[in-house]
C-alpha cells in the first residue's frame, strides 16, 4: 500500500468513526437550547408588530400579515408561500398565430405556451383554435373552451 491510499483509508476510517460517534451521542445541544418554533414565532410576530406600529413604510407598504397568514411549517411541502388568487374568471377570447407560433388570449391578454396566466398559477399547456389547456403543476389542469364558439 502506497502513501496516497493510506491517507485516504485513515480519511475513511476517521470520518466513520467521528460519524458513528456524533450518532451515537444524539442531536447536538447548544447552551440556548437552540431556535424552535416558538422561537420563530415570537420573532415573525415581533417584526409584524413594528411594521404595523411604524404605517408599513419601513417595507414600503408590504403587508407582513400575509406572510404570517400563509406561513407553512415546512419548506420542503410542495405548496407555495404565497396567497393563491381562488376563483379568478378566465375566458378565453382567440387566438393569433404568427408563422409557426400560436398566441392565446386570455382575458385579452397574449400568452404562448409556458406562460403562466397573470393572477393564477396556471401554465399555458396547449393552445387549439378552440380551447386551451392550463396546467398547475401535473396534478391540476383546466380546459378553456373558445368564447361563443364551439366547445
Amino acid at each position: 500500500m502506497n502513501k496516497r491510499e493510506k491517507i485516504l483509508v485513515f480519511a475513511s476510517v476517521a470520518a466513520a468513526v467521528w460519524g458513528a460517534i456524533v450518532i451515537l451521542n444524539g442531536p447536538v445541544k447548544t447552551k440556548d437550547g437552540g431556535a424552535g418554533e416558538g422561537d420563530t414565532q415570537q420573532f415573525v410576530a415581533s417584526i409584524a408588530e413594528q411594521v404595523k406600529a411604524s404605517g408599513g413604510t419601513s417595507l414600503a407598504g408590504y403587508d407582513i400579515s400575509m406572510i404570517m397568514g400563509n406561513r407553512i411549517s415546512s419548506p420542503f411541502l410542495p405548496r407555495r408561500l404565497s396567497a393563491r388568487k381562488q376563483d379568478v374568471d378566465l375566458v378565453y377570447n382567440g387566438y393569433v398565430r404568427s408563422g409557426h407560433r400560436m398566441f392565446a388570449l386570455i382575458n385579452k391578454k397574449e400568452y404562448k405556451v409556458g406562460d403562466i396566466v397573470e393572477g393564477t398559477f396556471m401554465q399555458v399547456k396547449n393552445i387549439d383554435p378552440y380551447r386551451v389547456v392550463l396546467a398547475e403543476g401535473m396534478k391540476k389542469k383546466r380546459i378553456l373552451p373558445l368564447e361563443g364558439g364551439l366547445k
